[in-house]
C-alpha cells in the first residue's frame, strides 16, 4: 500500500461530531458508519476527546473493564478498529498524530494494541446476551436483540475484515426501547410543563411587584425614604415625588391586577391536579410494567418531570400564603403532591435490580452488565435518559422540598383562628415585660422573613435547573410531528380553562367573569357601590350580594337575623376556607406585596 493510504486519529469535542450522528444513533450503528467503505483510501477515525483532566488509560480499560461504561465500548472499539486497519490492512500513521492522541487516551502503539481482543469481548457478550441459556428472560426485561445478530461470526477473520462483524452488529439495538413513554415525557407533556412554568412565572412575577396595600408596600416605603433623603438637600419636595402611592393605588385597583389575583388560585388548583396526574401515571407505570428497560427509561423521565411540577406547585403555594390567601384546600393538595414526590423518589431508586446477575462474558467477576442491551438505553451520545439524573441530586431536591413544605405548613397552621389569637395574646404579654423580649421577637420576625426568602430562592433555582434539563433531554420531540398523538394534544389543552378565564377577566372584568359563574342568590358588586348604596332593614336571602374589595370579594352584611357583623358566618367561627383570620380572600389587611413573609404569629400581620 502506498504512503498516501494513511490513518489519522482525530479527537473531537462531542460524540455527535464523531460520526455526524443524530440522537437516535447507538454505538453499533456509529461503529458501522465509522468503518471505511473502501479500505484502500486514506481514512480518519474520530474519537471523542476525554472531558476531564484525568489521563485515561485505554490500554487497561479496553482489556479489563470494557463494559464498565457504555461510552467506553465505542471508544475502545474505535481504537481497536484503528489497530486492525494498521496491522491487517497496512495503513500507515503519522507519529506526531499518534503521539497527541496518546496524550489523551494512552492506548500505546497501534501496531501492538489488541484490537482483535476488544471485538472478541463484544462478540462474546453479545452472544451470551442474545443466544445464551437465559436469552429469553433477558429479552423480556431488556428488549429483543436485532434480527441480524444470528449472523454474527464466532470470531474475527482477517480475510473477511471487520465488515463481517459490524453489519449484523448494527441491528443489535434496533428493537430496544430508548425513549420514554409519550404519556410520561412526550411532546404534549413537555409543552404542558413549559406552559406550567411560564404561567407560574407570570403569576408570581406580577404578584410580587403589584402591592395589595400600597401604603405599606416596599415601593411606597422606598419612595418615602427617598423623599426624606432629598429634603435634606432641598427645602421643598417636588409634587411628582408624592405620586407614588396614588399610582400604586390605581395599579392595585386596575382590572389587570384584580384578574391576576382572582386567577392565581385557579392556576394553582389546575397545576396541582396536573402534577398529581403525572405522579399517579408514574406509579402505575412502575407497578404494571414488566419491562426493566422500559421502567428504567420511563421512571427516570417521570422522576424528572414530577420533580419540576412539584417545585412550581410549592412556589405558587408559597406566594399565595405570602399574600395571606391561606386556603386549606390548596394547602392540602400541595401537601399530597409533596407526599407523592417523596414516595416516587424513594421507590424508584436504582441501587440494584433484584434477580439479575452480571453475565461473565459482559464483565466477568466485576459484574458490569446483565446484558449488552443495557448499552442501548440511550443514543450514541449523552442525550437521553441513559443515566438517572434525579438519583445524582436526590438529597438536595428532597431536602429543599421537605424544608419548604414544613415552612408552608407552619405558616398555614398559624392561621387557625383560636391558635393564632391565643399565641398573639401571649406574645403581647411577653412584649410588654422587657426590652430584650421585644428585640428577640423582632429578630425572630427578621429571621423568619430571611428563611422564607431563601426557601423561595432555592425552589426557583431548582425549578429553572430542572426545566433546562428537561428541554435538553426531550425538547427535540416538540418538533417531531409523528410524536404528536391524540393524548399529547389533550395534555396541552389542560391549561386552556385557566388561560381563557384569566383573559376573560382581563377583558370583561371580574364582575362579569365571577357574576356569571355563581348562583343567582348572589351577585358581585364593587366595594364603592356597596358602600354608597342605601342599606335596607330587611334583605332577601335571594339577593345576597358579594361585594368586591380592591383585594377580593366578601359577603355583604346580613342583618336579617339581627346580627351586626358582616358576612354569612358567625364571627367566632374559625375560617377554614380560603380566608385567613386577618384578611379577605386576597388579603385586604396584608402587608405590601414586596414585604417579606412575616413571622406566623406576629401581630403585624
Amino acid at each position: 500500500m502506498s504512503a498516501n493510504h494513511t490513518l489519522t486519529i482525530q479527537l473531537v469535542d462531542d460524540r455527535q461530531t464523531a460520526v455526524n450522528a443524530t440522537p437516535g444513533f447507538t454505538w453499533p450503528a456509529a461503529l458501522n458508519k465509522l468503518y471505511p467503505e473502501d479500505d484502500t483510501q486514506s481514512f480518519t477515525i474520530k474519537i471523542p476527546r476525554p472531558t476531564t483532566y484525568y489521563r485515561y488509560n485505554y490500554t487497561e480499560y479496553c482489556s479489563r473493564s470494557l463494559f464498565s461504561q457504555w461510552s467506553r465500548i465505542y471508544d475502545c472499539a474505535a481504537i481497536a478498529m484503528s489497530a486492525i486497519l494498521v496491522q491487517d490492512k497496512d495503513y500507515i500513521t503519522d507519529a506526531e498524530n499518534i503521539r497527541k492522541a496518546n496524550e489523551s487516551l494512552n492506548f500505546g502503539e497501534l501496531d501492538s494494541f489488541d484490537g482483535i481482543g476488544v471485538f472478541r469481548q463484544i462478540l462474546n457478550c453479545t452472544r451470551a446476551s442474545c443466544q445464551g441459556p437465559h436469552s429469553e428472560q433477558l429479552a423480556e426485561q431488556f428488549g429483543p436483540c436485532g434480527e441480524d445478530i444470528a449472523q454474527l461470526p464466532s470470531s474475527y477473520a482477517k480475510e473477511e475484515g471487520l465488515r463481517n462483524i459490524l453489519n449484523p452488529l448494527e441491528s443489535l439495538c434496533s428493537q430496544v426501547i430508548r425513549e420514554p413513554e409519550p404519556d410520561i415525557a412526550g411532546p404534549g407533556i413537555t409543552m404542558a410543563y413549559i406552559m406550567q412554568i411560564a404561567l407560574g412565572a407570570w403569576f408570581i412575577m406580577f404578584s410580587i411587584f403589584i402591592p395589595q396595600t400600597p401604603k405599606t408596600s416596599m415601593i411606597a416605603k422606598a419612595a418615602r425614604a427617598l423623599r426624606r433623603l432629598k429634603k435634606r438637600f432641598r427645602k421643598q419636595a417636588s409634587l411628582r415625588e408624592r405620586r407614588t402611592e396614588p399610582w400604586l393605588d390605581r395599579l392595585r385597583a386596575s382590572r389587570f391586577s384584580v384578574a391576576l389575583f382572582s386567577a392565581i388560585v385557579e392556576f394553582q388548583e389546575a397545576q396541582v391536579f396536573f402534577t398529581l396526574a403525572v405522579q399517579l401515571a408514574s406509579i402505575s407505570m412502575m407497578v404494571f410494567n414488566d419491562s426493566l428497560s422500559a421502567i428504567r427509561i420511563d421512571w427516570r423521565a417521570a422522576k424528572l418531570f414530577q420533580a419540576g411540577n412539584t417545585l412550581v406547585v410549592l412556589l405558587v403555594q408559597a406566594e399565595l400564603q405570602r399574600k395571606k390567601m391561606h386556603w386549606w384546600y390548596t394547602y392540602l393538595l400541595t401537601l399530597i403532591v409533596c407526599i407523592f414526590y417523596v414516595t416516587i423518589q424513594l421507590i424508584g431508586r436504582e441501587d440494584e435490580y433484584p434477580g439479575f446477575k452480571a453475565l461473565p462474558e459482559c464483565g466477568g467477576s466485576d459484574g458490569y452488565m446483565a446484558s449488552i442491551l443495557e448499552t442501548c438505553r440511550s443514543g450514541f451520545y449523552d442525550n437521553g435518559f441513559d443515566s438517572d439524573i434525579m438519583e445524582d441530586v436526590f438529597e438536595p431536591y428532597l431536602s429543599i422540598i421537605l424544608i419548604s413544605i414544613s415552612f408552608i405548613t407552619l405558616d398555614q397552621v398559624a392561621q387557625i383562628s383560636h391558635l393564632r389569637g391565643w399565641v398573639v395574646s401571649r406574645v403581647d404579654v411577653w412584649r410588654d415585660k422587657s426590652l430584650a423580649i421585644r428585640r428577640t421577637l423582632r429578630c425572630g420576625s427578621i429571621l423568619w422573613s430571611l428563611l422564607w426568602f431563601l426557601m423561595n430562592f432555592f425552589l426557583a433555582y431548582l425549578s429553572f435547573s430542572t426545566t433546562y434539563i428537561i428541554l435538553q433531554k426531550v425538547g427535540g420531540t416538540l418538533s417531531k410531528k409523528d410524536k404528536w398523538t391524540f393524548g399529547q394534544i389533550v395534555a396541552v389543552l389542560l391549561w386552556a380553562p385557566v388561560v381563557f378565564k384569566y383573559l376573560y377577566l382581563n377583558i370583561f372584568g371580574v364582575k362579569a367573569g365571577v357574576g356569571n359563574r355563581i348562583d343567582s342568590q348572589y351577585k358581585v358588586v364593587e366595594r364603592d357601590e356597596d358602600q354608597s348604596a342605601p342599606r335596607s332593614s330587611q334583605q332577601s336571602t335571594d339577593q345576597i350580594p358579594l361585594t368586591s374589595t380592591s383585594t377580593g370579594y366578601k359577603n355583604v352584611p346580613n342583618n336579617e337575623d339581627g346580627r351586626e357583623y358582616g358576612g354569612l358566618e358567625y364571627p367566632r367561627t374559625p375560617k377554614w376556607g380560603r380566608h385567613s383570620s386577618a384578611s379577605g380572600r386576597d388579603g385586604a389587611s396584608s402587608v405590601g406585596s414586596l414585604e417579606p413573609q412575616s413571622f406566623p404569629w406576629s401581630n403585624s400581620r
